[in-house]
């Protein structure tokens, strides 16, 4: 009979320390947006049919999250104080992460082949997208994505513009704004055996084996 109880907390502990944290993305103000396999994963913000903009972008080792948004530069920007990206190799990199992680085609929608589906673009043959990281009296310089309609390849460039010229005037390009991703991974604490209980497990098992002798 005691041996059927010792076998029973044994059981118990085994189904308590079975289960798994649950890890899910939440925004800054813990909003749920989905649940996440690994930190690493990619959220696209999706609004009325159009990207805008994703969260938790992999940028060569540290997570941001980007918006496309419409306007001039000193509209959205007002200067180089708020830019992520500060030097010319420093935007290469972040145009290299919107083609690989963000204009990719998935469940979610052709983001590659379909540049209308990106928020400023309304353009046939590609949206250009901008992440600016300097300016010179006039002209805002950036580096560009374009991203090409249908099979076509995609291209990374360099090149200046009026910070005064409004991208919602065209329909070809916008801007990225970057900042320093607002997501977090929050896992549900279970509490795993520690060394006391294993200690107990120890002991149980004695207890056991005295009896049977």
């Amino acid at each position: 009979m005691k041996n059927t109880w010792i076998i029973s907390i044994f059981a118990a502990l085994s189904i308590l320390f079975s289960y798994n944290a649950q890890s899910t993305l939440l925004l800054s103000n813990g909003d749920e947006v989905l649940s996440l396999s690994t930190e690493s994963d990619i959220v696209f913000d999706i609004q009325g049919g159009q990207l805008v903009g994703a969260f938790n972008v992999n940028v060569n080792g540290t997570f941001y999250d980007v918006a496309f948004q419409d306007g001039s530069f000193i509209d959205i920007f007002g200067g180089t104080t708020g830019l992520d990206a500060r030097t010319v190799t420093q935007s290469l990199i972040f145009s290299t992460a919107l083609d690989a992680f963000v204009f990719v085609d998935n469940n979610a929608g052709l983001f590659d082949t379909d540049s209308t589906l990106t928020f400023g673009c309304n353009s046939s043959r590609a949206c250009s997208v901008y992440t600016p990281y300097d300016i010179a009296g006039i002209n805002v310089f950036f580096s560009t994505v374009d991203n090409f309609n249908g099979s076509a390849a995609d291209s990374i460039r360099f090149s200046a513009e009026n910070t005064l010229r409004d991208s919602s005037l065209f329909g070809t390009f916008t801007y990225a704004n970057w900042q320093l991703t607002q997501v977090r991974l929050d896992s549900t604490p279970v509490p795993e055996p520690s060394s006391i209980v294993l200690c107990l497990f120890g002991i149980l098992g004695l207890v056991a084996k005295r009896k049977k002798i």
